[in-house]
């Protein structure tokens, strides 16, 4: 078991809802019970066993004793204030009685029926989860066995059931999933009254945001009430005197139900601090945009939202943030006009996150800093993308992911194997794919959903079995396939050495997209309810294709020797595109020209978002690997590969003026030159210098590059001037057709720079115009026992932590 002070230390570090739902498991009974022999009353002790935990998530920084003395110390301190106050306090309540605020309960009992009004409106199947779950304290699995279904299908009805009971009750997202689950360790663990517990679950599927519409439809209409029965009293005496006295007697009242008064909101400010995942995790930002900014602090705490400043803007069926904060804000959510895939936002960089630059994992599972890990359904060398509470990532072979972001747990699986993206006419055409695919595709998604199961138990250490049956179902899909015409569905072969599934799926915070290498585009709701499937061409270049999509102007672009674009809403092709490339291994990239959004692939192809049209001719770039980046109205793009040589090079290129006419002209190339003491004696037949997989990063006006060899070298980003190169301390394995080498691309969390090779080391360093090194780490990982695994994925980063992906595990990474 943990010790208090490290639960402690979690969260006042990392805001883990979990560590501090666990000290009130073990302290809630210790805290009511002091605060019950000083109070004699149940309802007040209640009140101050909240300010208790209150104060201990304020205080979670500076508590360096026993927690449990401290805790008993506070409880008892916060109970004799309160007796201190209590008569004070019943003589405002009087008042407020006297001012004919009948039927506004300031407590709970005003707001409750809506909350239960809403929750009957509920279809049964998304109703009876939320109930046994959160009113009775059932956890997942017991409601699943409650209820005669998978554990997985109760957690896609509890999250759509909250999503549908908030919106009945005002449209507010309200708490994100990472806050539910602090609610949940402390409704279940209260030891007092038990009506608190339905009334804390009540208050968990209604969300902050909706108990404050709901306090201010009823302090308006009470208010407005209690105005009119004052200024009649008034005009009854005939003195203006009176008249003064109701309408302010009115306007306090008013007030004090806006705030949704007393215990009531104390336990609602204690709940949230007890599950924020950071003092931005307190961001409640309503559905769709408002005119109205998003309340983000509580009144008196000293705590606020992130600094999103009323510039909240979610996409509709999202779990609260805003698109306006900054990368690396817990706050952040995608939207359709900053969407994530590939990096983040395209550029790398995450400029709000502050993670740790020491951690260490060995073979053995010991380690510094790591969080959690989890283990993946399947390997891959895709980067994963963080959508609020949770993180997407796909899978082998068709695969794609949903964990919940705090702790690591898989919310779900689905796969999108060929045979779903056929086409209804095809389908029609050929009654094998009803007869022989259909039920194998029913018995996978079920095998799906075993693995799952299987995965959040025991850390995945019983789900082998499970894990191979899902394998076996998709191997027996695809040959039925196959049978049905192995010319149109037969995948190509080299794409087998780094996987189908190597294209990082992208968000608009409501629509999960994913492309694979097998031809099949996809899009889910953050549920995992399968919105669209389609198929197009798949197959890769000589080492198979990494492209990974975009979204640009309501549309999901992908590429396999043609440039298509879906309509994110309905799946139907918006236009498509025969464009032809070097290669596949590059991503595609987003850039503006004249006021138009223009979708890019790495070879140097550009089409218009809106109809397809190709502009400024073909494979600019030529035969590159990295994926370019944009900044400050030029292109950075590598210009052949895999050596430099006339003509060929590092460029930058400055975006014309319109896509109508012109093309993209090289600006000046970057110096590159290496001193004799760091390169190898073998020039031009060495790892080395072989080439570029990473793609660049722009931080202050200069550009940082990596060789597949481990080789850094940085250039000013405005002349293409020679800064400094370094070989780096990692060793990345390099060989023609199954090593990689250093392959993530470089990325920018805070104040640093992450280098990371494909043998698990990750280099931290200072950015600037000299070499400074922060810190040297390495995270062991192994599928075999013997041989590192290739970690050829390019981390995400948010908050206090980071998200590092090795092939068949994910690593959360944070100071503990």
């Amino acid at each position: 078991m943990e010790q208090d002070l490290v639960l402690l230390e979690r969260y006042g570090r990392q805001g883990d809802a979990d560590a501090f739902a666990e000290l009130t498991r073990r302290y809630s009974k210790l805290v009511y019970a002091t605060s019950l022999r000083v109070l004699q009353n149940p309802d007040d002790a209640l009140e101050a066993a909240q300010d208790s935990f209150l104060k201990l998530a304020l205080n979670a920084s500076t508590v360096k004793t026993s927690v449990a003395a401290w805790l008993h110390q506070t409880a008892r301190n916060s109970a004799l204030t309160l007796r201190q106050t209590l008569q004070a306090r019943r003589r405002r309540e009087k008042r407020v009685a006297e001012a004919q605020l009948d039927g506004w309960d300031p407590t709970w009992n005003g707001i409750a029926p809506y909350i239960d009004e809403a929750l009957e409106a509920l279809p049964a199947e998304l109703k009876e989860p939320l109930i046994l779950h959160y009113l009775q304290g059932l956890d997942q699995a017991e409601v699943a066995e409650r209820l005669n279904t998978s554990q997985s299908t109760i957690s896609r009805r509890i999250e759509k059931g909250i999503a549908e009971l908030r919106a009945k009750l005002g449209g507010g997202e309200g708490v994100t999933a990472a806050c539910l689950a602090g609610f949940m360790g402390l409704q279940a663990t209260v030891a007092a009254p038990s009506a608190l517990k339905a009334a804390l679950g009540k208050l968990a599927l209604a969300g902050l945001k909706q108990l404050q519409i709901l306090g201010k439809q009823q302090a308006a209409a009470k208010g407005a009430a209690v105005a009119k029965s004052s200024a009649a009293a008034a005009t009854a005496k005939g003195t203006a005197a009176a008249k003064g006295a109701g309408a302010a007697k009115a306007a306090a009242v008013g007030k004090s139900a806006t705030l949704v008064g007393g215990t009531a909101m104390k336990i609602t400010a204690c709940v949230v601090l007890a599950t924020a995942a950071t003092t931005a995790a307190l961001t409640l930002a309503p559905r769709g945009n408002t005119a109205e900014p998003a309340k983000t602090g509580i009144a008196g705490s000293g705590l606020a939202g992130s600094g999103t400043s009323g510039e909240t803007k979610p996409a509709a069926g999202s779990t609260g943030g805003s698109d306006k904060a900054p990368m690396g804000d817990p706050a952040f959510m995608p939207s359709p006009d900053r969407p994530v895939g590939f990096r983040g936002d395209g550029t790398g960089r995450y400029p709000a996150a502050q993670p740790p630059t020491i951690w260490e994992r060995k073979k053995n599972g010991e380690g510094r800093n790591i969080i959690w890990s989890a283990r993946l359904p399947g390997i891959a060398v895709s980067s994963p993308i963080i959508v609020g509470p949770r993180i997407f990532l796909t899978v082998e072979p068709h695969d794609l992911v949903c964990l919940e972001k705090q702790s690591g747990k898989i919310m779900w699986l689905h796969s999108c194997p060929e045979f779903e993206g056929v086409s209804e006419e095809d389908r029609k055409a050929n009654p094998a794919f009803a007869e022989k695919c259909a039920p194998l595709y029913a018995q996978l998604e079920k095998a799906n959903a075993d693995a799952v199961a299987a995965l959040n138990n025991n850390g995945g250490k019983g789900a082998d079995g499970a894990l191979q049956k899902r394998k076996d179902l998709a191997k027996q899909l695809y040959d039925a396939t196959l049978a049905i015409d192995k010319k149109a569905y037969e995948r190509y072969w080299a794409q087998a050495v780094f996987g189908f599934a190597g294209q990082t799926p992208t968000s608009d915070g409501k629509h999960v997209c994913a492309f694979f290498t097998t031809g099949v585009s996809a899009c889910f709701d953050l549920d995992g309810n399968r919105k669209w499937i389609s198929r197009g061409r798949g197959g890769g270049s000589e080492h198979g294709n990494f492209a990974s999509p975009i979204l640009i102007a309501n549309r999901l672009v992908v590429w396999a020797y043609e440039l298509k674009a879906y309509d994110v809403e309905t799946g139907k092709v918006a236009w498509a595109n025969p464009a032809k490339g070097n290669n596949t291994y590059g991503s595609l990239f987003r850039l503006q020209v004249g006021g138009e959004p223009v979708a890019g692939f790495q070879c140097g192809y550009f089409a218009r978002a809106k109809d397809g049209k190709a502009i400024w001719g073909d494979n600019i770039f030529g035969d590159s690997v990295e994926t370019p980046i944009v900044e400050n109205g030029l292109i950075y793009a590598n210009v052949g590969y895999p050596r430099n040589s006339e003509g060929l090079g590092f460029k930058a290129f400055k975006i014309p003026a319109s896509a109508e006419g012109g093309k993209p002209a090289a600006a000046f190339t970057f110096k590159t030159e290496w001193p004799a003491d760091q390169v190898p004696v073998e020039k031009g037949k060495s790892d080395f210098d072989r080439g570029y997989a990473a793609s660049p990063l722009y931080v202050d006006g200069l550009i940082y590059r990596m060789t597949e060899g481990g080789g850094l070298i940085v250039n000013d980003a405005t002349t293409g001037a020679l800064v400094y190169t370094k070989v780096l301390p990692m060793k990345p394995i390099t060989k023609y057709w199954d090593w990689g080498g250093a392959s993530a691309s470089p990325t920018l969390a805070g104040k640093y720079i992450y280098l990371i090779d494909n043998q698990g080391t990750t280099v931290v360093i200072q950015p600037g115009r000299e070499y400074k090194e922060v810190a040297k780490n390495v995270v062991e990982d192994t599928s075999d026992g013997k041989q590192q695994s290739q970690n050829l994925a390019t981390p995400v980063f948010e908050g206090t932590r980071l998200y590092y992906r090795a092939p068949g595990c994910l690593y959360c990474i944070g100071e503990k």
